[in-house]
């Protein structure tokens, strides 16, 4: 592991770079592991910790493996959460939201979240709206066996949306989480059309809708989230 040295920008500021460069070049060319200390950079200057930080997600995306950083500072450790997103460690920038919210998972709660397999103990609508995307085909195919899919689109599909939608615009949900949760109907809604064609119903057309956006751009989420209300309320109007 090796350590490139980090300088001063308050005495040899023009060092900072080569710092960098040298990150860049012994993950490029040796493909080595490397750790600094990162403290050393803003030393002498004011504003510590938002020097620190800056330098950490420089280096980070230069190449640097293995930081030496002070736990305890919040500006910090948010920086490192942010980065984790940003490098596909967090995935679904779970860690990251639920710090961001302040939010401690308690012992009751993470025992709510565990799936059980019970019908009578399950509501899809909470599924929904936790993101079990796995979990929520599976009950809805169990609701069928009680409920018309007209029911289960009206008392579960379209509230569960309702109040993400909600939620989302108050800040209180996020996208990763918005995402989640309409895989989670769009997986369900696929069981009620296996139900139809199993039952011989066919859904019936009112025409066509074009949707489209830019290949990979952030708009494609919200494109096909609309596709799945749509096909929902086209599924709602074929009961």
């Amino acid at each position: 592991m090796i350590d490139p040295l980090v300088l001063t920008a308050s005495a040899q500021q023009a060092q900072v770079k080569v710092t960098l460069e040298t990150l860049r070049l012994l993950r490029e060319r040796l493909g080595v592991l490397t750790v600094a200390g990162l403290s050393n950079v803003s030393f002498g200057l004011p504003n510590r910790e938002l020097m620190n930080s800056t330098f950490l997600a420089s280096a980070v995306a230069a190449g640097l493996t293995t930081p030496i950083v002070n736990p305890l500072s919040e500006l910090l450790m948010n920086t490192v959460r942010a980065l984790k997103v940003i490098n596909n460690q967090d995935r679904e920038a779970t860690d990251y939201i639920e710090k961001s919210q302040e939010m401690t998972i308690t012992a009751t709660e993470k025992k709510q979240e565990s799936i059980k397999k019970d019908a009578g103990t399950l509501d899809l609508k909470e599924l929904i709206l936790k993101g079990q995307k796995e979990e929520a085909p599976i009950l809805t195919k169990q609701l069928l066996e009680t409920k018309s899919p007209l029911e289960i689109v009206n008392e579960f599909f379209m509230p569960a949306l309702d109040e993400v939608g909600g939620r989302f615009e108050r800040g209180e949900l996020f996208l990763p989480q918005l995402i989640q949760s309409a895989e989670a109907v769009q997986r369900s809604q696929e069981v009620l059309k296996a139900y139809f064609e199993a039952h011989g119903q066919e859904s019936q057309s009112y025409g066509k809708i074009l949707l489209a956006t830019v290949e990979g751009d952030i708009h494609d989420i919200g494109k096909n989230i609309v596709k799945m209300v749509l096909e929902i309320m086209v599924l709602t109007l074929s009961i």
